[in-house]
């Protein structure tokens, strides 16, 4: 951990964040800044100045209605009794989990794969690379919002407001100020997006990246031809290893995901 890095902990830690350690992990993995994800924390799942407890939502039918342990602590038992109730395909409710409040069952899923949605780590690093790639695909402002829904207008503008603020904080812990999410907008960074239909030597080195580095092979995950063609597979293969390993987004970046899949590297550290 750098010394700016230690400056934001000891902020996060001042500041309530709970396992700040964690969360500035968390946040690399999944390349959103700190500070963005400490306002998502601070949104979902704060009370009494502690920021990111890992507790249930309080949603109620037709979306939850599965839990009457609003607010109450995450354990691996309760979890799995809710997941039994919840069904494969969400058909028996769902409810908010955990320091992030994945809702959505494949989400929660996703977790479980990372070794269980109710620990906070993997709510966490979830949480945030959704945000990454909902940020990725409609833009900062809306693609904050699409992470609570559809039309959450107030919730979107919450979010950047609680962000703008640690933003402030850990500008200062850090000594030189920080970029800010309003920087990037699109989130497009400095790596070309690959869409179906994409071919060539650099289609050829993500397939690669992902069969032959051991990214694939160490997840468990099947192997995909290499031939320089994005197709199906390749897509279904490169998302899947993304939520592995929490790197950046649905909508592929090949360069990115192949030094991800290649080395498991981290995002950046900047909040």
């Amino acid at each position: 951990m750098t010394s700016k890095e230690r400056g934001y902990v000891e902020e996060m830690k001042r500041g309530g964040v709970l396992r700040a350690e964690t969360v500035l992990e968390c946040a690399k993995q999944a390349g959103v800044k700190l500070s963005l994800g400490i306002g998502l924390l601070e949104q979902e799942a704060s009370r009494d100045g502690k920021i990111g407890l890992n507790v249930w939502g309080n949603d109620r039918a037709p979306n939850g209605g599965t839990s009457d342990w609003g607010w109450d602590e995450v354990t691996e038992s309760n979890y799995k009794a809710y997941k039994e109730r919840r069904g494969p395909t969400g058909q028996g409710g769902r409810q908010g989990v955990g320091p992030t409040q994945l809702t959505w069952h494949t989400l929660q899923d996703a977790a479980d794969r990372l070794g269980g949605c109710w620990k906070p780590e993997n709510s966490i690093l979830v949480g945030f690379t959704h945000l990454k790639s909902l940020i990725d695909e409609h833009g900062y402002e809306v693609g904050v919002e699409r992470y609570n829904g559809v039309g959450r207008v107030e919730y979107s503008r919450s979010v950047r407001e609680r962000a703008s603020r640690w933003h402030d904080i850990l500008g200062d812990a850090g000594g030189d100020g920080e970029e800010t999410p309003e920087d990037d907008p699109e989130g497009e960074g400095d790596y070309p997006e690959v869409n179906f239909g994409d071919s060539g030597a650099g289609i050829e080195e993500l397939q690669r990246a992902l069969n032959g580095h051991g990214a694939a092979d160490a997840l468990g995950l099947w192997e995909i031809d290499v031939d320089g063609e994005y197709g199906p597979l390749s897509h279904g293969l490169a998302v899947e290893v993304v939520y592995r390993l929490g790197v950046y987004s649905r909508r592929i970046r090949g360069d990115a995901l192949s030094a991800y899949a290649t080395r498991a590297g981290h995002g950046s550290a900047a909040p």
